[in-house]
């Protein structure tokens, strides 16, 4: 069995994709990058909960992870960028 191979990846604003660990992801923002860090908004699409991915990667397969997140949150509550001030 060959290796499953991973890579940096820049999500699409407006694409559902399947998380490695299960579940499906909306990107809801442009991808940013900081260095070779990817970035982007993701909102798991049964639940709800947004957050800020960080260095996301896809899989030959298609199946995407991340290697942390920071800001979450529910859709519905304003979102903190840094920097920036709360969204209304």
């Amino acid at each position: 069995m060959g290796r499953i191979e991973r890579r940096r990846f820049a999500p699409a604003k407006g694409h559902v994709f399947h998380n490695r660990g299960g579940g499906d992801f909306l990107c809801t923002s442009e991808t940013f990058w900081i260095g070779y860090e990817s970035r982007a908004w993701m909102q798991n699409v049964k639940s709800g909960w947004s957050f800020e991915a960080r260095d996301i990667r896809i899989y030959d397969n298609g199946d995407i992870d991340w290697g942390y997140s920071v800001g979450g949150r529910w859709a519905d509550l304003p979102a903190f960028m840094p920097g920036k001030e709360a969204l209304s």
